[in-house]
């Protein structure tokens, strides 16, 4: 069965330029073993990351962002817009809160993460939050 991963924007940055767990994270999905839920918010911040901080290194990150983007259960902001504000009460920074929401709908089996704002809310939802470590570790064989 393919799990369906929802990754917070740091972790997409992060595996879109630098090699590592979250680069492994992108080649789980872009090679099909894993399901990346895409909300639409994540792909703009994606974007506009990718554009300021790494202009001169998008040919390789371009790349990948499209097949990451082909494959994905996007998720258009108003299928979550509405959950915003109840995510805002949950976490601990509002920046973060249409990215909760976007987890609470859409119930993904895991939503990945190393900003310690999500990671503090481990076990009071239906799916995991787990850092990139954490998932690779409980999940030895991917």
């Amino acid at each position: 069965m393919r799990r369906r991963l929802l990754l917070d924007t740091n972790v997409i940055v992060s595996g879109l330029f630098f090699p590592g767990r979250e680069r492994k994270l992108l080649g789980l999905i872009t090679g099909g073993t894993a399901i990346l839920i895409l909300p639409e918010s994540v792909l703009i911040e994606c974007l506009e990351i990718a554009k300021r901080k790494f202009a001169g290194e998008s040919n390789v990150s371009d790349s990948l962002l499209g097949a990451l983007v082909e494959g994905a259960e996007i998720m258009r902001l108003d299928q979550y817009s509405d959950g915003v504000a109840d995510a805002k009460k949950m976490i601990r920074d509002e920046k973060d809160a249409p990215i909760l929401a976007a987890a609470l709908q859409s119930k993904p089996d895991f939503l990945i993460s190393g900003d310690t704002d999500f990671l503090v809310l481990r076990g009071k939802f239906d799916f995991k939050i787990v850092s990139p470590k954490e998932f690779f570790d409980a999940n030895p064989d991917f």
